[in-house]
């Protein structure tokens, strides 16, 4: 889910963005760029975040911890290790699959890890190291066939929380919002109401599995829901008010769809009027000639019945 972000803009992405001297001198662009978004987290003690190695550093892990108290861990480039003392790539090959390498700074709480994977990756943390070692299964092309390697604590943390901002772009790519114009600002608006509806659909899942429903939407649907809620709710129906009869058109549909919640539920514009007669949407027993204007759906409208406030009113 994304929580905070902002636009790259050149030499001028950070112009209105104050920062101190020591930051302006050691954390560079992609540190820069950590610190601007982690000062937006409400509950700073203790939050983790984790980040690829164009952005890690181990100064900017150091003054995650030390300045806002957020632990953080990230890849790291071997030109940015300052001097660990780490067995080259081509030792630790020999040694095998599985094998790693820590150095730690109990002084400054942080740990670099190198691992030997299919290649040798280091990666940086301030909370965590190798301890407790696990087991992973890889493929063996000698032996063809899949076998157990050593695997640290920190290569498993990272495995599990990276690739966050890739699921989000997924997300994002797989029903975009498309606007052809020569005003750039609306492609920004449409990615802005993209990255909405992925958060407000994720939040759908999150409570759908928090109360126990099983009617949880996929992403489209929730996408098609949302548009028709916008669309519908609070606003006029398509016949005018007065209307004795909505017309032809509508009687000969085999099947109008119920509205959704928000438009049923808006209490705006929602007239009975006389059509045709036909069975009722709420009871399903009754047949009745009233019609609501806005959701076209039949509804009782009797002395002894309402179906028609009823459906505008329950859940």
């Amino acid at each position: 889910m994304v929580y905070d972000f902002f636009p790259y803009d050149g030499a001028n992405t950070f112009q209105r963005v104050p920062f101190t001297e020591w930051e302006e001198n050691y954390l560079g662009v992609g540190g820069k760029t950590v610190v601007r978004l982690c000062k937006t987290i409400s509950n700073k003690v203790l939050s983790t975040v984790y980040f690829d190695n164009w952005f890690t550093s181990l100064e900017l892990l150091h003054y995650l911890r030390n300045e806002f108290g957020i632990l953080s861990l990230g890849t790291i480039r071997k030109d940015r290790l300052r001097n660990c003392h780490l067995s080259s790539d081509k030792d630790m090959k020999k040694k095998g699959r599985g094998t790693y390498e820590v150095v730690c700074d109990n002084g400054k709480r942080l740990a670099v890890t190198k691992w030997v994977d299919n290649q040798c990756i280091h990666i940086a943390s301030s909370f965590c190291a190798q301890d407790p070692v696990t087991t992973i299964d890889r493929y063996d092309k000698k032996e063809k066939r899949r076998v157990s390697v050593s695997c640290p604590h920190v290569v498993k943390v990272y495995n599990a929380h990276m690739g966050g901002v890739d699921i989000a772009d997924m997300l994002t790519a797989l029903y975009r919002i498309r606007m052809k114009t020569r005003r750039w600002y609306l492609s920004i608006f449409a990615q802005l109401l993209d990255i909405a509806l992925n958060n407000s659909w994720l939040l759908h899942r999150r409570d759908c599995m928090q109360n126990g429903h099983e009617n949880k939407l996929s992403l489209k649907k929730f996408r098609i829901q949302a548009a028709l809620a916008l669309m519908t709710t609070n606003t006029k129906s398509q016949f005018p008010r007065g209307a004795l009869d909505p017309g032809p058109d509508t009687i000969t549909k085999p099947f109008i769809p119920r509205p959704v919640d928000e438009s049923r539920l808006d209490c705006f514009d929602h007239f009975p009027v006389y059509t045709s007669q036909g069975r009722c949407r709420l009871c399903k027993s009754g047949k009745t000639m009233v019609l609501c204007s806005k959701c076209e759906q039949r509804l009782c409208f009797t002395v002894k019945k309402n179906c028609f406030l009823l459906f505008h009113k329950n859940k």
